[in-house]
Formats: structure tokens, sequence, C-alpha cells
């Protein structure tokens, strides 16, 4: 079965060094995203929470692009969203904010993403987002 907004053919791309970095609290989802992802050339890097996400930043992930859910249970994420701004390894990487809720603006205010994707996701909107900023 073909998960909704996925194309019955895979696309054969290669992304070569570009690593997304998913920030996202349900595990099947961030495993989907890690298999469509890795489908279309890119490297994943998995995160269950933002505290989890700058953890491996600190060791060395050095993501080209982030997928960050906008509500996770056990994390605040204006706490990523200020490291997002305040770090420039950071700051130039494109944020993309999954978000099932409608009153964005407090985020939206703080930390400007790239793109806001609504849930539940559409996969070629964020394959067609990170087109756009990763050529």
């Amino acid at each position: 079965m073909i998960p909704v907004g996925a194309s019955a053919e895979p696309k054969v791309t290669s992304k070569p060094g570009r690593v997304v970095l998913i920030v996202e609290d349900d595990r099947e989802l961030r495993e989907l995203l890690r298999e469509v992802l890795e489908e279309e050339g890119y490297s994943v890097a998995l995160a269950k929470s933002g505290a989890d996400a700058l953890q491996q930043i600190g060791d060395g992930v050095r993501p080209d692009a982030l997928v960050v859910d906008l509500v996770m249970p056990d994390t605040d994420r204006l706490v990523l969203c200020d490291q997002w701004n305040s770090d420039p390894r950071l700051h130039c990487v494109p944020l993309f904010v999954l978000s099932g809720i409608g009153d964005r603006d407090q985020f939206k205010a703080r930390c400007a993403p790239t793109e806001f994707l609504e849930k539940p996701i559409s996969l070629d909107a964020l394959l067609d987002a990170l087109s756009r900023q990763l050529p």
C-alpha cells in the first residue's frame, strides 16, 4: 500500500552528502519519513525530541535541512528554535515545520521557518519543499 501523498513509482535521484534531520515524536511517522527520504537519496538522521536533536547536533551531526514536528509532548519546541536562531551553523539550515495545529503565530514570529507543512503530511509536498531548498 502506498502512503498518502507518495508516488507509485519512486523517483530515482541522488542527493550525495545531503543530510536531513527529522525531529518527530511519532515513531511510525519518523520511520516513514526516513524511508521515503532515503529512497529519494537523502541521508537521514532521526531524533525523537528537540533535546535529542540538539544532542545529535552537539555530537557532530550537521544537517542540511531540519524537519521538525511543531508539537511534541516532552520538548519545548522554542528551545530548538532558539538554538536554530543563535547557532550560525544551524541558522543557514532550512527549517521545515510539520504542524497539525492552526495557531503557529508565536513560533512563526520567533523562528521564521523556511516552510510550514500541514499534518497529515503530504510526502510529495515535503519532497518538493526539500528539493527547492536542497538542489
